[in-house]
């Protein structure tokens, strides 16, 4: 009898230290971690794209856009767009890329049928460094043809619409050009002003002088425009550029998303914090490192930091991608690497991650 009872409590301590082992093996110290639903070799740094079931990926070192089933990471198609795609972007069902080594010359590719929709020349471009950035939305393509010229193009034919053009430069082959939902185009000009273009007609509609340098980042949402310049993060009229409040940003390396009137702030070396539309600061938590961009979709916010090595080293690499609450700052799940992130993209509760170091892309679902 003794023994048959120290048998039941071997097996019933058994059975708990199995599921324990299960539990735990899904958490860790800041919750749970994500289930994994795919893993593929992949070229690295790539631009990440999502429309529908495919994601489009395509990088600078790679001569391929490629597409890939979003649920099950099967690579369906690869087109050779050629090597060098700074300048270029996708939107709609169209790609767009700077075509040529010395002039420019504006191309547009069908994603349905894979073939040239159209191509232009642009003759007063101004030859940079690198490409200049190349913008697409909501029927419009635009690109910095100078460091004080913004050209619209039109997705269908290619005509040219509109120039904007003025004494100050910006920054052609990073400006953050931002195309709004209502309809709006900033531009971050040197002298730290912002100019918000109707994207039908390229007229001005407000200018906002920051005293200070081009911005590190813009977003518009619901209404508002964020503008982040030297340490300095504004909300303003989206529609009047008015300002309706500044808070101050302790690092340049900015990053932010927003949501229902709040914007999330990513500083790297400081914190991730929620300013709400009065901005009053809802919650802080510290971030220790470099960070990526934020994302917020589905009701969680997404980020990740990383540590990155001196010189040829990657031993001491590494990264973590948080899935966060937007209501408390909280960490839901946290997930763990040991390369840097290069980029990622958020549809509905997958997150699509790739990795610097070792050319991976992962899909990454909510548990």
């Amino acid at each position: 009898m003794i023994f048959r009872g120290r048998t039941r409590s071997f097996i019933a301590l058994g059975i708990i230290g199995v599921i324990i082992f299960v539990v735990f093996s899904r958490m860790d110290i800041f919750g749970k971690k994500p289930d994994i639903l795919w893993k593929i070799d992949f070229v690295e740094s790539p631009r990440l794209v999502i429309e529908g079931d495919t994601i489009y990926a395509w990088s600078y070192d790679d001569t391929n856009l490629t597409t890939i089933d979003k649920h099950s990471g099967k690579i369906t198609n690869e087109y050779n767009i050629g090597l060098g795609t700074y300048g270029s972007d996708l939107a709609d069902g169209m790609f767009f890329k700077k075509k040529g080594s010395e002039g420019f010359e504006l191309l547009a590719l069908d994603l349905k049928t894979w073939r040239e929709k159209w191509s232009r020349n642009i003759e007063d471009y101004e030859k940079i460094p690198r490409a200049p950035a190349v913008r697409a939305s909501n029927g419009r393509v635009y690109v910095g043809v100078k460091p004080n010229k913004i050209a619209a193009f039109d997705y269908e034919s290619g005509t040219r619409v509109w120039n904007y053009e003025t004494v100050l430069r910006t920054d052609p082959d990073k400006s953050p050009y931002l195309v709004a939902d209502d309809g709006i185009l900033l531009i971050g000009f040197d002298d730290g002003s912002i100019h918000a273009l109707d994207v039908a007609s390229g007229r001005q509609i407000w200018k906002f002088e920051t005293g200070m340098s081009l911005p590190h980042a813009m977003l518009v949402k619901d209404g508002v425009a964020y503008v982040d310049v030297y340490e300095t993060t504004y909300a303003l009229d989206a529609q009047t550029g008015k300002k309706i409040w500044k808070t101050f940003s302790a690092d340049l390396r900015t990053a932010f998303d927003a949501s229902n009137g709040v914007l999330y702030i990513a500083q790297a070396f400081n914190s991730l914090r929620a300013v709400d539309r009065n901005g009053r600061q809802l919650w802080q938590r510290e971030l220790p490192d470099m960070t990526t961009k934020i994302v917020i979709s589905e009701g969680v916010l997404y980020y990740g930091t990383y540590h990155d090595s001196v010189g040829l080293d990657f031993s001491s690499d590494k990264s973590n991608f948080y899935a966060v609450d937007p209501q408390t700052g909280e960490i839901i799940w946290q997930y763990k690497m040991k390369d840097l992130i290069s980029t990622f993209e958020v549809d509905n509760d997958v997150v699509y991650l790739s990795k610097w170091n070792s050319d991976e892309l992962i899909a990454l679902k909510n548990s």
